[in-house]
């Protein structure tokens, strides 16, 4: 993100004081965490469209995802974001059913009686959080409802975005 800020202000005529300071080491290591998140970028954007396809063929509707992916996108240079986990969301109230076709893969754990947030699972190499509520349904904010059915129907408009040929959907408010 540094790096991106330095050429937007290269590119508006700034002479940004990156270029003209003599720590080359410092320079190399900015640009070596660029290529580094690019790299990382790829595997994750695999992961999100890997995932997505497999909910689609198994017949799990759709999946929006939420937070990291949703800001991410947001961002002039999304590539060039750090990235942790996938957060996902069933859009069709197929979470228990995506939930026990993440089962079958490595780092499972599935939520327990009370019917936590969501479960983990790491999916090609990425921890995916399946969640399952949008609020804590332990929580003040949810107790009554109120707070997690607003967020159904804020989710419910979802907008499109597709990872090269496969759809995904993400948060439009």
């Amino acid at each position: 993100v540094v790096c991106d800020g330095f050429q937007l202000l290269k590119d508006n005529g700034i002479e940004p004081s990156i270029y003209s300071f003599e720590n080359i080491d410092l320079r190399l290591e900015w640009f070596g965490y660029l290529l580094q998140s690019e790299e990382d970028f790829k595997i994750y954007t695999s992961a999100i469209s890997k995932l997505s396809a497999l909910s689609a063929k198994n017949g799990l509707g759709r999946l929006i995802l939420l937070k990291g992916y949703a800001a991410g996108i947001n961002y002039p240079r999304p590539e060039h974001r750090t990235y942790g986990d996938i957060d996902v969301f069933s859009l069709d109230g197929k979470s228990d059913e995506l939930d026990m076709l993440l089962s079958a893969y490595p780092g499972y754990e599935k939520r327990g009686e009370e019917k936590t947030r969501h479960s983990h699972a790491t999916f090609d190499g990425i921890s995916v959080e399946n969640h399952f509520h949008f609020a804590d349904p332990l929580g003040n904010a949810s107790r009554d409802g109120a707070v997690e059915k607003f967020l159904l129907e804020l989710a419910g408009d979802a907008s499109l975005h597709m990872i090269g040929e496969v759809p995904v959907y993400i948060p439009s408010a």
